[in-house]
């Protein structure tokens, strides 16, 4: 019963980011066809791409969400993964602090749009941790992980 409500809460939480992401798409980028066709890699560097300064500033991100990264931070910090499994347990706790970033973020506009450049490329990421087979895989991805969150400070504040 206690396995069954766990996996329930999962999947609802997972539900709701998809909504969540779905709701934030750009108006004007209705063409799903063509955006189906890309590859999660074109979709990463297309948004990280898309990732840049106000006009030379800083983008001005909620304390909700500032909090949210700082825990991102500290998880890979934190974390020192060495088999498969640690890479796929530092992921679950990520997806976990990203799930609860999007739960609670109440950015709008430019910020929030600079925002998703920024996250849809570290959820991407984090979906393979999911399916990590090797230490080296474990360790190559573990690192663009966190030269991604590290990014963050470069771009919001």
């Amino acid at each position: 019963m206690q396995h069954t409500k766990k996996i329930t809460f999962y999947t609802v939480v997972h539900i709701m980011a998809v909504f969540f992401l779905m709701a934030c798409n750009r108006p004007g980028n209705n063409d799903t066809d063509s955006h189906n066709q890309h590859t999660t890699s074109e979709l990463q560097q297309e948004a990280a791409s898309n990732l840049s300064l106000n006009n030379g500033e800083k983008w001005k991100a909620d304390s909700s969400t500032n909090k949210n990264v700082t825990d991102l931070y500290n998880v890979i910090s934190d974390a020192n993964p060495v088999v498969p499994e640690d890479f796929i347990k530092t992921g679950k706790t990520i997806q976990s602090t990203i799930d609860k970033m999007i739960s609670e973020c109440r950015m709008k506009g430019a910020e929030h749009e600079n925002l998703h450049h920024w996250l849809e490329p570290l959820m991407q990421m984090n979906k393979k941790m999911a399916l990590v087979a090797s230490a080296n895989d474990g360790k190559d991805l573990f690192g663009k992980l966190r030269k991604h969150i590290e990014k963050y400070s470069e771009y919001f504040e």
